[in-house]
């Protein structure tokens, strides 16, 4: 009966180191890009009109370029925007490597427009109403780089009250 205890409680201990080192995070990229503004509910009944006053614009705060391939911003109920070369053109990328440089941000709205980098180095998605990030009604928005890690998130209540990070 001891043995039989004691493999049973050998393979739940090796289940546990498994699956905790299986969750384990890479916390490297953390806190490299943060969300910087996030404008929470569009006035008015909402259409494709008034989706650019719904967005989230997250900056690169630190002093060298950050490799966003793969990263994306997702919301909770599991939209997301994926940072592609194709949505931000304007950023230097290989087949593994979609460089945002120091300072430069990402804008993401949830209206209409052309994916772009008009000036002050901000280089714009527009999700063209395929979904709405930004809830009236609450909402948690994450910056997710390529492994899963939560770089940065956002979580508020109706219409933006007391925003938390």
């Amino acid at each position: 009966m001891r043995k039989l205890l004691a493999i049973i409680s050998a393979l739940a201990l090796a289940s546990g180191l498994m699956v905790s080192s299986a969750a384990v995070a890479d916390t490297a990229n953390v806190g490299k890009v943060k969300i910087t503004v996030l404008g929470t509910n569009a006035r008015g009944v909402d259409n494709l009109s008034n989706r650019n006053s719904e967005y989230v614009w997250m900056k690169n705060v630190t002093a060298d370029s950050v490799n966003v391939f793969g990263w994306k911003l997702t919301d909770a109920a599991g939209n997301e925007t994926k940072f592609t070369d194709d949505n931000l053109p304007s950023l230097e990328a290989t087949a593994t490597t979609l460089v945002l440089p120091s300072g430069h941000s990402i804008l993401v709205y949830s209206g209409q427009g052309t994916d772009t980098t008009p000036d002050n180095n901000v280089h714009t998605i527009y999700r063209n109403g395929k979904h709405y990030l930004n809830n009236s009604s609450g909402e948690t928005v994450r910056v997710v780089d390529a492994d899963g890690t939560t770089i940065d998130k956002i979580v508020y209540d109706a219409y933006g009250i007391n925003p938390t990070p």
